[in-house]
């Protein structure tokens, strides 16, 4: 077996992997920040370790789509294996994870309101951001403590 290093990668450092970023437009969600903090740890994106991202969906339409796209994800991979090593086989893992999981789910969540709460000392600290970046408090209103 070759060495080749670390195999494990974050997916915002791979091709097309920092458009997740986009959903920081929207973050005051909780599922912004997840995502966001999902494609910057370095992991080894098998199938196992994107279930977190499953969290994203809201209701079956965006669920069954991100089903089918994880399933065309493993047949993207699986149709070129066997790869030599482990470490080829997280790469390839990494490379379709990003436009068949991250990215569509990075659309799901720029198609909802930047709504959300927020710790009462963010929300003091962001109110002189503008309206559009600073997005708005839950409709309960309700804010967490310090």
């Amino acid at each position: 077996m070759a060495k080749h290093g670390f195999p494990y990668r974050a997916p915002a450092l791979m091709p097309g992997g920092l458009l997740v970023l986009a959903a920081l437009t929207r973050w005051r969600r909780s599922e912004a920040r997840l995502l966001v903090a999902l494609a910057f740890v370095p992991h080894t994106t098998l199938p196992y370790e994107l279930v977190p991202l499953f969290l994203v969906p809201r209701g079956w339409r965006q669920m069954s789509s991100l089903v089918v796209l994880s399933h065309l994800m493993w047949w993207v991979v699986s149709r070129e294996s066997p790869y030599p090593d482990f470490y080829y086989t997280v790469i390839e893992y990494t490379r379709a994870s990003i436009p068949c999981l991250y990215l569509p789910c990075t659309l799901m969540i720029l198609r909802r309101p930047n709504v959300g709460v927020v710790p009462t000392w963010l929300e003091t600290r962001v109110a002189t951001w503008p309206r559009w970046m600073r997005g708005a408090a839950s409709e309960s209103g309700a804010q967490l403590a310090a």
